[in-house]
């Protein structure tokens, strides 16, 4: 979705254009997010539903678990400062504020993935985010 949108309003700057030495990287780590953490809670929000009641908390704990790994794995990819890729932000960095109020939770990512953890708390600061935030937390 975040793709979509970044290519049909490229003056948002959401993604880094065509050419962009950005570009490789931010489309490399907004793909894992999409394919290797985001299943992670697919499968273990509802594990019932995938394996049966027995084995459910087998499996959340499991994929819990597992995402914690590729977060801090994520953790050690991130490109500079102040965003994900470096000077600008991007799309990829929406993923972020979001990420910390999931489990694991933002404690465990304060102390767990620092460097995720600063980025989605500068995210919440921008003034839409804040907004959207305030908007779904009423």
């Amino acid at each position: 979705m975040l793709l979509q949108l970044a290519e049909r309003a490229p003056r948002a700057k959401l993604a880094p254009a065509p050419g962009d030495p950005q570009r490789a990287a931010f489309l490399r780590w907004l793909a894992f997010l999409v394919a290797a953490i985001y299943p992670t809670f697919t499968y273990g929000d509802a594990p019932a539903r995938w394996v049966g009641d027995d084995a459910g908390p087998r499996l959340r704990a499991s994929t819990d678990a597992h995402r914690e790994k590729l977060l801090r794995f994520l953790d050690t990819k991130v490109a500079g400062e102040p965003w994900f890729v470096g000077k600008r932000f991007s799309a990829l960095d929406f993923y972020l504020p979001v990420l910390r109020i999931w489990r694991p939770g933002p404690k465990w990512r304060q102390e767990n993935t620092p460097k995720l953890n600063a980025i989605a708390e500068r995210c919440e600061q921008l003034p839409a985010v804040a907004r959207a935030f305030a908007r779904n937390r009423a």
